[in-house]
Protein backbone atom coordinates (compact mmCIF):
# COMPACT_ATOMS: atom_id res chain seq x y z
CA UNK A 1 0.00 0.00 0.00
CA UNK A 2 2.90 2.34 0.77
CA UNK A 3 4.32 1.62 -2.67
CA UNK A 4 1.05 2.68 -4.28
CA UNK A 5 1.00 5.93 -2.32
CA UNK A 6 4.63 6.62 -3.24
CA UNK A 7 3.92 6.00 -6.93
CA UNK A 8 1.06 8.50 -6.78
CA UNK A 9 2.90 11.14 -4.72
CA UNK A 10 6.38 10.65 -6.16
CA UNK A 11 9.70 10.41 -4.33
CA UNK A 12 10.65 12.87 -1.65
CA UNK A 13 11.21 13.40 2.05
CA UNK A 14 7.73 14.69 2.88
CA UNK A 15 5.96 12.15 0.66
CA UNK A 16 7.66 9.22 2.44
CA UNK A 17 6.37 10.39 5.79
CA UNK A 18 2.90 11.05 4.41
CA UNK A 19 2.79 7.51 3.00
CA UNK A 20 4.03 5.90 6.22
CA UNK A 21 1.62 8.02 8.30
CA UNK A 22 -1.37 7.13 6.14
CA UNK A 23 -0.51 3.47 6.55
CA UNK A 24 0.20 3.55 10.29
CA UNK A 25 -2.33 5.82 11.95
CA UNK A 26 -5.16 3.26 12.03
CA UNK A 27 -3.13 0.85 14.16
CA UNK A 28 -2.67 3.43 16.90
CA UNK A 29 -6.29 4.57 16.67
CA UNK A 30 -7.53 0.98 17.17
CA UNK A 31 -5.13 0.44 20.06
CA UNK A 32 -6.20 3.66 21.75
CA UNK A 33 -9.90 2.91 21.23
CA UNK A 34 -9.50 -0.54 22.78
CA UNK A 35 -7.64 0.91 25.74
CA UNK A 36 -10.29 3.58 26.31
CA UNK A 37 -13.11 1.03 26.15
CA UNK A 38 -11.27 -1.15 28.64
CA UNK A 39 -10.52 1.66 31.09
CA UNK A 40 -14.00 3.19 30.75
CA UNK A 41 -15.56 0.17 32.42
CA UNK A 42 -13.22 0.17 35.43
CA UNK A 43 -14.55 0.74 38.93
CA UNK A 44 -12.46 3.85 39.62
CA UNK A 45 -14.16 5.58 36.67
CA UNK A 46 -17.55 4.77 38.17
CA UNK A 47 -16.31 5.99 41.57
CA UNK A 48 -15.14 9.29 40.09
CA UNK A 49 -18.47 9.70 38.33
CA UNK A 50 -20.32 8.95 41.61
CA UNK A 51 -18.28 11.64 43.37
CA UNK A 52 -19.51 14.16 40.81
CA UNK A 53 -16.40 14.52 38.65
CA UNK A 54 -17.05 16.14 35.28
CA UNK A 55 -16.47 14.25 32.05
CA UNK A 56 -13.39 16.35 31.24
CA UNK A 57 -11.89 15.67 34.67
CA UNK A 58 -12.47 11.94 34.27
CA UNK A 59 -10.92 11.99 30.80
CA UNK A 60 -7.80 13.95 31.77
CA UNK A 61 -7.24 12.57 35.29
CA UNK A 62 -8.24 8.92 34.87
CA UNK A 63 -8.75 7.76 31.29
CA UNK A 64 -5.81 9.36 29.43
CA UNK A 65 -3.07 8.45 31.94
CA UNK A 66 -4.23 4.84 31.97
CA UNK A 67 -4.61 4.45 28.20
CA UNK A 68 -1.46 6.13 26.92
CA UNK A 69 1.10 3.55 28.11
CA UNK A 70 0.19 0.94 25.45
CA UNK A 71 0.17 3.66 22.79
CA UNK A 72 3.64 4.87 23.82
CA UNK A 73 4.97 1.32 23.60
CA UNK A 74 3.39 0.76 20.19
CA UNK A 75 4.79 4.05 18.89
CA UNK A 76 8.28 3.25 20.17
CA UNK A 77 8.19 -0.13 18.44
CA UNK A 78 6.52 1.31 15.35
CA UNK A 79 9.35 3.78 14.80
CA UNK A 80 11.63 0.83 14.00
CA UNK A 81 9.18 -0.40 11.39
CA UNK A 82 8.87 3.08 9.92
CA UNK A 83 12.66 3.35 9.62
CA UNK A 84 12.82 0.01 7.80
CA UNK A 85 9.96 1.06 5.51
CA UNK A 86 11.71 4.33 4.65
CA UNK A 87 14.98 2.50 4.00
CA UNK A 88 13.22 -0.02 1.75
CA UNK A 89 11.52 2.74 -0.26
CA UNK A 90 14.82 4.60 -0.64
CA UNK A 91 16.59 1.36 -1.60
CA UNK A 92 14.05 0.90 -4.39
CA UNK A 93 14.60 4.49 -5.52
CA UNK A 94 11.15 5.86 -4.67
CA UNK A 95 11.93 7.19 -1.21
CA UNK A 96 14.14 10.00 -0.01
CA UNK A 97 16.32 11.34 -2.82
CA UNK A 98 19.78 12.97 -2.71
CA UNK A 99 20.99 15.37 -1.38
CA UNK A 100 19.00 14.16 1.67
CA UNK A 101 20.63 11.20 3.41
CA UNK A 102 18.95 7.80 3.68
CA UNK A 103 20.43 4.50 4.76
CA UNK A 104 18.39 2.67 2.13
CA UNK A 105 19.80 4.88 -0.63
CA UNK A 106 23.32 4.45 0.74
CA UNK A 107 22.95 0.68 0.77
CA UNK A 108 21.56 0.73 -2.78
CA UNK A 109 24.37 2.97 -4.07
CA UNK A 110 27.16 0.99 -2.39
CA UNK A 111 26.04 -2.51 -3.45
CA UNK A 112 28.36 -2.41 -6.47
CA UNK A 113 31.35 -1.43 -4.32
CA UNK A 114 30.89 -4.45 -2.05
CA UNK A 115 32.15 -6.95 -4.63
CA UNK A 116 34.94 -4.58 -5.70
CA UNK A 117 36.59 -4.92 -2.29
CA UNK A 118 35.17 -1.83 -0.57
CA UNK A 119 32.99 -3.84 1.78
CA UNK A 120 32.92 -1.14 4.48
CA UNK A 121 30.92 1.24 2.26
CA UNK A 122 27.98 -1.17 2.41
CA UNK A 123 28.60 -2.65 5.84
CA UNK A 124 28.51 0.48 8.00
CA UNK A 125 25.19 1.94 6.74
CA UNK A 126 23.68 -1.55 7.08
CA UNK A 127 24.95 -1.93 10.64
CA UNK A 128 23.71 1.57 11.52
CA UNK A 129 20.24 0.70 10.20
CA UNK A 130 20.08 -2.60 12.11
CA UNK A 131 21.38 -1.11 15.37
CA UNK A 132 18.96 1.83 15.21
CA UNK A 133 15.94 -0.38 14.54
CA UNK A 134 17.03 -2.84 17.24
CA UNK A 135 17.45 0.09 19.64
CA UNK A 136 13.91 1.37 19.07
CA UNK A 137 12.46 -2.13 19.45
CA UNK A 138 14.44 -2.69 22.65
CA UNK A 139 13.30 0.71 23.94
CA UNK A 140 9.69 -0.30 23.23
CA UNK A 141 10.16 -3.60 25.06
CA UNK A 142 11.69 -1.82 28.04
CA UNK A 143 8.89 0.73 28.06
CA UNK A 144 6.34 -2.09 27.98
CA UNK A 145 8.07 -3.87 30.86
CA UNK A 146 8.15 -0.65 32.89
CA UNK A 147 4.52 0.34 32.28
CA UNK A 148 2.68 -3.00 32.23
CA UNK A 149 1.26 -3.63 35.73
CA UNK A 150 0.81 -7.35 35.01
CA UNK A 151 4.59 -7.78 34.73
CA UNK A 152 5.26 -6.21 38.15
CA UNK A 153 3.95 -9.18 40.11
Amino acid sequence: FVLLIMVVLGPGFVNVFIAIGVLGWATYARLNRGSVLSVKSMEYIEAARAQGASDLRIIFRHVLPNTMAPVYVAVAMGVGGAIVTEAALSYLGIGIQPPDASWGKMISDYMSYFWAGSWWMLTFPSIALVVTVFGFISFGNGLRDATDPRLKE
